[in-house]
């Protein structure tokens, strides 16, 4: 599930450093209270349909339910909302078979209580994957969706009735996808947020505030009880979620702060229960005599890519897109920057993730070779980058990916 822009692959993380205050050391299961964490940046949205940066996807996990979820060690897809499914055999009919014991939920900030509206549908299944879909709602996620027969046709505007889109409710909770072709990975396209479960009602009267507290309605094993834009977010354990005993913490205290020496300093305070470690205070931190008692590796997953906007020049030119991802040194930035277990990516899905594709010993994927760079960018058109336009790099406003973005300018820069 490539989007064509997005052709850079970095690195594949297998591991993230972070500090576990006494009490909340991974394995244990501590009952009852509060843990505070860090979010790191303001989530522009909590809708599911809108969701598309680590702050905004990390809280709707908590709030929401899929169809699907992956299994943490397998990372096969496992049930959650949908308790089996089955496949035509043809390939192209998927049919989900949903719980009915789980409910939406709206906590209302002024009384602090939470409230059952009504059960999660089949309908409302039916209804997020269109608005998903639908133009108008402009989802970046979208695009995962474009298997599902007339998904693309749809989004695009070549055709514009939804009721020809390959989801329905075949009742309350069975929900019906037909597919353009035969997909086996689908049940993991059904553990993405941007398929999640969407209350029409709630759209309709507030528009895109109906995510904001005070409008939302959640069925996940958390509700939203507070958001101040830009400083906190506070979730508490929804007693309405199915499988509720389960669900250890009673409260969840969001920071948002964007600077990880910052968020580091907050930790020392006492004021946060975990804390990531920024990769320039990873050796202050290991040669502390406390916190480095406090200090675990704990598995992460994921792929860190940049993005081509190859409906410009100068890269819709496949040439200097290539010529781009030799001139940057994947083994370097994970060694300076970086400093953790992760691994130069030779596809956009890494090793544990499902879909990935076979390994090969002898595939070593796009190697750093700046003069390859140089003879691509001469082919292009660009002798030593001469007439290449003014490139714009955007980033998360975080400490880490500002130094990721300097790095890769320095590579590009020097080439």
């Amino acid at each position: 599930m490539l989007c064509k822009q997005r052709l850079v692959l970095l690195i594949t993380a297998f591991g993230a450093l972070a500090l576990v205050a006494a009490g909340c050391i991974p394995g244990s299961r501590p009952s009852g209270g509060t843990i505070r964490l860090n979010l790191g940046a303001e989530p522009p949205t909590l809708d599911p349909a809108l969701a598309e940066d680590p702050s905004s996807i990390q809280a709707d996990e908590l709030l929401f339910l899929s169809l699907t979820d992956l299994d943490d060690k397998t990372m096969e897809p496992v049930p959650e909302l949908a308790t089996r499914w089955e496949v035509s055999q043809d390939g192209l009919v998927w049919t989900f078979q949903m719980r009915k014991d789980v409910n939406w939920v709206h906590y209302d900030p002024a009384s602090g209580k939470a409230t059952r509206q009504r059960p999660v549908t089949a309908h409302d299944v039916e209804y997020a994957i269109k608005r998903a879909l639908d133009p108008a709602t402009a989802s970046s996620y979208a695009y995962v969706l474009f298997v599902i027969k007339n998904g693309e046709a749809y989004n695009s505007g070549k055709m514009t009735d939804p009721a020809q889109v390959g989801v329905r409710a075949v009742g309350d909770y069975t929900v019906e996808f037909t597919l353009e072709h035969p997909a086996a990975y689908f049940p993991a396209i059904t553990a993405m947020w941007v398929t999640r479960p969407t209350p029409q009602e709630l759209v309709d009267r507030f528009g895109y505030k109906w995510a904001e507290p005070g409008n939302i309605w959640t069925n996940g094993p958390y509700a939203l009880a507070s958001w101040e834009h830009e400083a906190k977010m506070t979730m508490v354990k929804s007693s309405s979620y199915y499988d509720a005993h389960a669900v250890a913490i009673e409260r969840i205290e969001w920071s948002m702060i964007r600077d990880g020496s910052a968020a580091l300093a907050q930790y020392r305070e006492g004021k946060l229960d975990v804390c990531d470690v920024p990769a320039d205070q990873l050796a202050t931190v290991e040669a502390d005599s406390v916190l480095s008692k406090e200090l675990h590796a704990i598995p992460y997953l994921g792929t860190f890519y940049l993005g081509f906007n190859n409906a410009k020049a100068p890269f819709d030119n496949k040439l200097v897109r290539q010529a781009f991802s030799y001139a940057l040194d994947r083994r370097a930035l994970i060694d300076t920057v970086l400093k953790g277990e992760q691994q130069p990516a030779i596809s956009f899905a890494g090793p544990g993730v499902f879909g990935t594709p076979a390994s090969d010993p002898a595939y070593k994927g796009i190697e750093y070779n700046p003069d390859l760079a140089r003879k691509l960018l001469a082919d292009a058109g660009y002798p030593g980058g001469q007439g290449l336009p003014e490139i714009t790099l955007a980033y998360y406003t975080s400490q880490l990916h500002r130094q990721v973005a300097e790095f890769a300018q320095k590579n590009w820069h020097d080439v």
